[in-house]
This record gives structure tokens, C-alpha cells and sequence, in this order.
């Protein structure tokens, strides 16, 4: 909230929070964009004031040269416009209603309007003498009124775009300085309002061009850059809401699927829930006659005992057993309603709490192609990088004796493969992360019946993205797993039956993360294997990621070496340099040294100068195959495209 003047708030603490606001204004809410500033005078903020410098001008100017008095206030200003010579010049840059409303959404201040438009009939007065001149100026401003109309700064949106509001700003303050500039280049310099005017503290003092061309080029200039930012925010925002309907285009089958699938399920469980309800309802009509039945056994028994006032003990002792006998059966029956309360309970917390698409999009979000950009985009670079590293890290790689031990294995295993490539200046898709990408494709073409996920660490290294750190690798995996599962017909939920691990997943609590991707990889067969590959892991070795990094390699070391797993499950990791001591020292390392693989990519014995080669990959996968499965020929882009 916007501290109002003179409120009891620190000047500090008053700014910090006006910083806030300006920076995430835009971002927060439509309501919060615009081009008003902080003023710690006022301690609010205030709409910008371009015209003051204009202001002060014309009233050193007016009374001078054209012998009229300035009205500090819009509505005299306008009075005065009708008065005057002027009255008319304006009407060709706006002066209607249906040509004004755009000056009026560029200048919302309604005084800052008027003194805008008394400066521009001043600026006219000199032009009379040129008609040229005269005609170049109303050219421009003509221009200026078109523009605003295409862009249509009367809508929200037009001051929510941080550029276009900047853009449209400096635009503001050009016709201002244009105004002043031709006032002041048309006017004698040793005047007596002149020198008064340098004194004036609200004006810009600045020398304006020598020439009229000039300044009203500069003018041409903003509109121009204007023109380009309303064109390319508007060229955006379609190729946007073409993306967006490509998106939900796709999606609306899956979404209707679902519905008819979660109306079916409604209705069985609508018909289950009918059958309780009438269990329920002959329970307790039984329990009521019973209650009914004991009220008047306990009614005839006070009858009795009041005629048997006289009798001997014996007759205690019958009355007494018949009391016990009937407050046993009243415990007996509230044991038994407990327990059928207990069991409606269960068999309504029993339900399926959450569904596939819902799982999905708390996991995505509308991000259902990022597996596909993501390894497009990394295969992309394989004509961008050096042709003689790739060789080398393909051929190594390939070659190296553990990575095809991981290959062959029929268990579950992980390692992580440093390439020791020595480039300080290495992007973040590194020759290992093109190796990695023809990896996936060539598995996905070789091997259909299994399953292959991936995560290129390097094109989410910004903490902004969405899939940034350990928590989103999780995630990506998971998602894919998930994708994976449906198009089998596999998936199964059963085991989110809590709805704090609902809330965790939610929230992409990473303990919650790890336990979901446990389960997804526990629902295959035994005779698929689970493949994982992880480009530059060691991205995430830092002080700021480093905790969840040990969190997400505990869980992959668990998921390895857990034998009640069905199927096998294989990670790979990689790192495009030499991995740190912090890595080295995490325990599924110092378990199993061998997991470590460094690659020698700089040596003799290696002289390829080639591309990673999709064939070579992919006949080095179906070489090494541990059931020896035959070979898909095709494209492995189409074929991967087919897996989503």
C-alpha cells in the first residue's frame, strides 16, 4: 500500500517499498503499471510531470511576445485557445473527439494536454512566414496522431507493457522538447524573458539544434522507435496467443477424455455410495427398534419390580440379571455402530484423491512440450560446437569400458561421466549434452518397448525457470514418467491416499517429489528398463542447490540398489568438466567408486573430426543391447515425437 503524506512511516522504509512496486508492478497486476514515480516530498507516488519545463517557458513567453496572460489551469487554457489566432491549427493534429482520445491516453494529465497544446500553437505562429515549414510540422504531429490511434493507448494493456509505457514516455518527453526547441530556436536569445527564463529553476536548460529539420527529425525519430516497439509487442503477443491455441488445442482431447472418464467414475461411485447409504439407513432402523424394544423391556420390568415390592431376594436377583443382561446388549450394540460409523468412514476416505490430469498439471503446469523443445534444442547444436571435441567425446565415450558395463547390465546402476574438457568459456550445451540428446533418440529408436527420460540441466540454469535446480530435475523426470504410464495404460494413483502428500506435491516439496518419482518408476514391468539420463548435473553443485542435490542423489542411490523393483533402472549423469570434491564425497559415490567414469578426450589416441554421428550412437546401443533387441530404422526425432 502506498504510504499516504505526511503518514508516520520511515523515509527508508517508504522507499524500499516504492522500489518494490515500480520493479514488480508490471509483473504483480495490470493495475500497477504505468509510468508514475516515487516523490519523497509527497511520500506517494505521482503521475510524471513532462510539461513543467513547457510550463515555465510559456509563461515567460506568452506575456512577451504575444501580449496573452498564461492560465495556470487547463480549462483557461482552453478558453484562451478559443480566443485566440490558434484556435483552429490544432483541429489538423486531434482536436475532435474521435482524433483526441489518443492524445488524451498518451497524456492522461488534462492540464499537461492543454499546455501541449498551447506550445504547439505557439511553435505555429513563427511557421506562418515558411508554409513549408508550416506543413512539415502539422505532417509530423498528423503522423504522431495516426500511430497513437493504431496503437490505441486508451486500452489497459497498452500501459501494462513495460516497454511499450517507456517507449510511449520518451515519446511524450520528445514532443515536449520539440516544442521547446523550436520555441527557442524562433526566438531572439538576448531577450530580457530569456534571461529571466535561464533563472527559472522548474526549466531544462539545454542549447537546442541549430536547425528546425533537426529537431523535428529527432521527433520523426521517437515516433519511429514508437511505431517499432507497438509493432513488436503486438507481433508478440499474436505469435503468444497462437502458441497458447496450438497448446490448448492439442490438450482439449486428453481433457475430454478425462472428463468422460471422471463422469463415469462419478457415477459408479454415486451408485456404491446409494448402497451404503441404504445399509446405513436398515442399521439404524435396527438399532432404533432395538432402543424401542429395550425402552419397553425396561418399562415392564419397573412394572413388575413395583408388584414385587414384597418378594424375597431371589426375585432381586432375577430383576438384576435381566438389567445386566440388557445394558450388556445396549454396549454390545454401540460397539457395532462404532464399528459400521468406522467402516463408512474408511470406505469413503478409500477414494482415488487425485486424478492423472491433475497430477500432470501440478508436475507442468502448460508445459507438456518441454521434453520435446528441450531436445531440439540441444541437437540443434551439434553444427554450433567444436567438430573435433564431439569426435573425441563420442569415440571416448563409446569406448570407455564402465559406460558399456552400464549399457550390458541387466541390475539397475548409475554413473556419472566427467569428459574433462578443459574450455573455461564452454556454453552451457556442451559437445557432451549433443552426445547425451543423440543418446535419448537413438535409445527411444532402438529400444521402443523401454522407457527413456532426460534432463538437460544447462538450458534451465536461471533460478526463474520453472524446472530450475534439483527440485525441478525431479519434476521433469517425473512428468515424462507420468506421460509414459498413461500411454501404457499402467498408471495407477492408488498410492497418493494422503492429502498432505497432495499439499507436498503442490507445493514441489522435494522429499514428496522424490517419493512420487519412487512409485511412477515402481509401476512397470519387469521386463522394461528405465533409462535416465542427466546432462551437467554438476551445475547444481553449489552452495545454493547443493543440500537438495543430496537430497535427489539419496534417491537415486535407493532407487538403484533397491531389488524389489521391477524394472531396471539405469542414470546417467554427466559432467563437461571434472567433478568437485563436494561430489565426489556424496555416498552413492563412496559406495561404489566405479560409478565415477572420466573420460579422455584431449589425447593421440583419439583423432575423430567429425559431428557426433546419430548412426554411430545408434548402432553402438543396439551392439551393446544386454537382450540383444533388434533395431527400429527411422527417424529418432519422429519416433521420440511419437513417445509424447
Amino acid at each position: 500500500m502506498t504510504p499516504r503524506a505526511g503518514a508516520p512511516v520511515g523515509s527508508r522504509l517508504a522507499a524500499h517499498a516504492a522500489a518494490f512496486v515500480s520493479t514488480e508492478g508490471y509483473d504483480m497486476h495490470i493495475a500497477m503499471a504505468g509510468t508514475s514515480r516515487y516523490g519523497d516530498d509527497e511520500r506517494q507516488f505521482v503521475p510524471p510531470n513532462f510539461h513543467k519545463s513547457l510550463e515555465e517557458l510559456l509563461k515567460h513567453y506568452l506575456p512577451e511576445n504575444l501580449g496573452l496572460q498564461f492560465q495556470a489551469d487547463a480549462k483557461k487554457l482552453e478558453e484562451l485557445a478559443n480566443e485566440t489566432f490558434w484556435h483552429s491549427l490544432w483541429y489538423h493534429v486531434g482536436d475532435t473527439n474521435d482524433t483526441l482520445d489518443p492524445w488524451v491516453a498518451l497524456i492522461p494529465n488534462e492540464y499537461g494536454l492543454a499546455v501541449v497544446k498551447t506550445g504547439l500553437a505557439v511553435v505555429f505562429k513563427p511557421a506562418e512566414k515558411s508554409v513549408e515549414r508550416r506543413r512539415k510540422i502539422e505532417r509530423t504531429f498528423m503522423a504522431i496522431r495516426e500511430a497513437l490511434t493504431r496503437a490505441d493507448p486508451a486500452k489497459r494493456s497498452f500501459r501494462s507493457n513495460q516497454e511499450i509505457c517507456v517507449s510511449a514516455d520518451h515519446l511524450i518527453r520528445s514532443i515536449v522538447e520539440c516544442i521547446e526547441d523550436m520555441i527557442l530556436l524562433t526566438s531572439k536569445e538576448k531577450t530580457s524573458w530569456r534571461q529571466k527564463l535561464a533563472t527559472a529553476p522548474k526549466f531544462r536548460h539545454r542549447t537546442p539544434p541549430p536547425d528546425p529539420d533537426m529537431i523535428l527529425g529527432k521527433l520523426e525519430e521517437a515516433l519511429e522507435e514508437f511505431e517499432r516497439v507497438i509493432d513488436q509487442v503486438r507481433n508478440n503477443v499474436i505469435e503468444g496467443t497462437g502458441l497458447l491455441t496450438q497448446s490448448m488445442a492439442m490438450r482439449l482431447p486428453v481433457m475430454n477424455r478425462s472428463i468422460l472418464e471422471t463422469n463415469e467414475s462419478l457415477r459408479v461411485f454415486d451408485e456404491k455410495q446409494d448402497e451404503r447409504d441404504k445399509d446405513y439407513k436398515r442399521g439404524y432402523d435396527a438399532l432404533y427398534n432395538l432402543l424401542h424394544q429395550i425402552r419397553a423391556d425396561i418399562q415392564n420390568i419397573a412394572a413388575r419390580e413395583n408388584n414385587r415390592q414384597n418378594m424375597q431376594g431371589d426375585d432381586q436377583v432375577i430383576t438384576r440379571n435381566e438389567v445386566l443382561q440388557i445394558l450388556l446388549e445396549s454396549k454390545r450394540q454401540r460397539i457395532e455402530i462404532e464399528r459400521l460409523r468406522r467402516e463408512i468412514r474408511y470406505t469413503r476416505k478409500s477414494r482415488q484423491l487425485i486424478k492423472d490430469d491433475q497430477l500432470l498439471y501440478i508436475l507442468t503446469g502448460q508445459m507438456l512440450q518441454q521434453p520435446n523443445n528441450d531436445l531440439q534444442k540441444c541437437l540443434s547444436y551439434k553444427g554450433k560446437l567444436n567438430t573435433e571435441t564431439q569426435g573425441q567425446v563420442q569415440e571416448s565415450m563409446l569406448r570407455n569400458s564402465r559406460v558399456l558395463t552400464w549399457l550390458n547390465c541387466l541390475e539397475s546402476d548409475l554413473i556419472l561421466v566427467d569428459a574433462n574438457i578443459d574450455d573455461p568459456g564452454m556454453p552451457k550445451t556442451t559437445p557432451l549434452s549433443v552426445l547425451c540428446a543423440t543418446l535419448v533418440t537413438s535409445m527411444v529408436t532402438a529400444h521402443p518397448e523401454d522407457v527413456v527420460v532426460f534432463h538437460f540441466c544447462g538450458q534451465h540454469f536461471l533460478p526463474k525457470d520453472a524446472w530450475y535446480g534439483p527440485n525441478g530435475l525431479v519434476r521433469f523426470l517425473a512428468m515424462q514418467l507420468l506421460v509414459r504410464l498413461l500411454d501404457m495404460k499402467r498408471c495407477d494413483l492408488g498410492f497418493i491416499d494422503d492429502w498432505g502428500f497432495v499439499e507436498g506435491l503442490e507445493n514441489y516439496d522435494l522429499s514428496s517429489l522424490c517419493d512420487l518419482l519412487y512409485h511412477l518408476i515402481a509401476q512397470f514391468s519387469a521386463q522394461t528398463t528405465v533409462y535416465c539420463v542427466i546432462d551437467t548435473i554438476s551445475l547444481f553443485d553449489n552452495p545454493r542447490t547443493l543440500p537438495d542435490l543430496k537430497t535427489v542423489m539419496d534417491c537415486f542411490h535407493d532407487i538403484v540398489r533397491d531389488t524389489s523393483l521391477s524394472p531396471a533402472v539405469k542414470i546417467l549423469c554427466t559432467n563437461p568438466m571434472r567433478s568437485k570434491r563436494t561430489m565426489k564425497q556424496l555416498p552413492i559415490f563412496q559406495d561404489d567408486p566405479t560409478r565415477l567414469v572420466n573420460l579422455i578426450t584431449a589425447t593421440a589416441a583419439f583423432t575423430t573430426a567429425a559431428p557426433i554421428s546419430d548412426r554411430v550412437v545408434g548402432r553402438a546401443i543396439s551392439r551393446q543391447s544386454p537382450n540383444s533387441r533388434s533395431r527400429i530404422r527411422g527417424r529418432y526425432g519422429t519416433d521420440l515425437d511419437n513417445t509424447w
